[in-house]
């Protein structure tokens, strides 16, 4: 009955009527029709078989209208993991029908194909059909185009597939598209500091600082400042407020500030009025709804020799979602000698994803190249 119900949302509202609710329907559905057969009729349980006649009889005539796509993506789904159907001649029907819509124009249908050549490993048959779906305005197969050309290292090939797809609201096209441009302008800010651009050399280091790449981000910034360009002033200061040189970091962010850089000056007071009370504000906040303020909270709480303070935030956000909770309570735990239990919680975090966790129970992945090395 659930696939029934989920097969019954695939076919459109008839104009002008209002859905019955299922129970109105299934009991419609199990009545005599004519005082013959009912049109289903139950095997066991909450199962049903559609009247083996009325199959018959619907399999034989032409003119009955087309099923629609969503359904054929239902029937195709439920074979693909069903052994008690045919997946290969599921498959075989829904091309069938979705060539004829095709045919007539249904773009939808061309990425259909697409999904089904796809799902059968016919990968350049999937790739044409998403090609044609694209072409006649179908957001999702630009986005399958976008990234398989992206997958193939045809970066720029992909950016307007996937430009169409992340305007049309496609996220994850958005996002790759966003990466991929972030490369190129890394590549050209290179260039230009190369040729002896400070603005260029400045941009550079702003993009190798915001992926944790400090050291080069540093020698992108000197190349800037040697050149005296003003503005590199404000990023000389963050770079030493991450080094806690408090006091280097002023006098570049004072000299920014004093260049009219607003930004700058908003930086320079905290560094005197940074409190424990104001961090826990900050944190606290939002920690009764987000777990990521709460784990941070526990962190906090837990560098100012406050553990006991921090392993109910570090649970709550672990109950929140964010694995670093979990992670945290894990080393809380270590700490303690409680090795069973931090397995424990290692174990949780590292089913949420949690490299750090991954690591600890050597699982983790080769680690990413932080940029600790410096680059020519």
């Amino acid at each position: 009955m659930d696939l029934l119900l989920k097969v019954h949302e695939g076919y459109a509202d008839v104009t002008g009527l209002e859905r019955e609710s299922a129970e109105d329907a299934l009991a419609w559905a199990v009545a005599r029709r004519h005082g013959l057969l009912p049109l289903l009729v139950r095997v066991t349980g909450d199962t049903w078989r559609a009247a083996q006649i009325l199959v018959e009889a619907a399999a034989r005539h032409d003119e009955l209208p087309a099923v629609p796509g969503p359904v054929w993506g239902c029937a195709l789904e439920t074979a693909r993991t069903d052994p008690a159907y045919d997946y290969g001649e599921v498959a075989a029907a829904a091309r069938a029908a979705f060539r004829r819509a095709a045919d007539d124009g249904d773009t939808t249908a061309l990425h259909s194909l697409g999904l089904l050549a796809e799902s059968l490993g016919q990968g350049e048959e999937a790739e044409q059909w998403f090609r044609r779906a694209a072409a006649a305005g179908e957001a999702r197969s630009a986005g399958r185009i976008g990234r398989l050309l992206a997958e193939r290292g045809e970066d720029r090939a992909a950016e307007p597939f996937l430009e169409t797809a992340a305007e049309a609201g496609d996220a994850e096209a958005a996002t790759l598209l966003g990466k991929l441009l972030q490369a190129r302008a890394e590549r050209c800010f290179k260039a230009g500091a190369r040729h002896g651009s400070p603005e260029a050399a400045q941009l550079l280091g702003d993009l190798r600082l915001a992926r944790g790449d400090v050291d080069n981000a540093l020698y992108s910034y000197l190349d800037a400042a040697w050149a005296q360009y003003e503005p590199v002033a404000r990023s000389m200061g963050l770079i030493h407020l991450l080094w806690r040189e408090h006091k280097v970091a002023k006098v570049w962010l004072r000299r920014a500030a004093d260049s009219g850089d607003a930004c700058a000056a908003d930086f320079l007071d905290p560094l005197s009025v940074d409190t424990l009370e104001r961090a826990v504000e900050f944190f606290q906040d939002d920690a009764e709804r987000r777990g990521f303020d709460a784990s941070n909270l526990g962190v906090l709480l837990e560098e100012h020799g406050r553990p006991g303070e921090a392993r109910p935030w570090y649970l709550k956000g672990y109950e929140q979602g964010d694995a670093y909770g979990a992670f945290r309570l894990a080393e809380l735990h270590k700490k303690d000698g409680d090795d069973a239990e931090a397995g424990t919680w290692y174990r949780k975090a590292a089913a949420m994803g949690h490299p750090g966790a991954k690591r600890a129970l050597g699982e983790a992945p080769e680690p990413e190249n932080g940029g600790t090395k410096p680059v020519e």
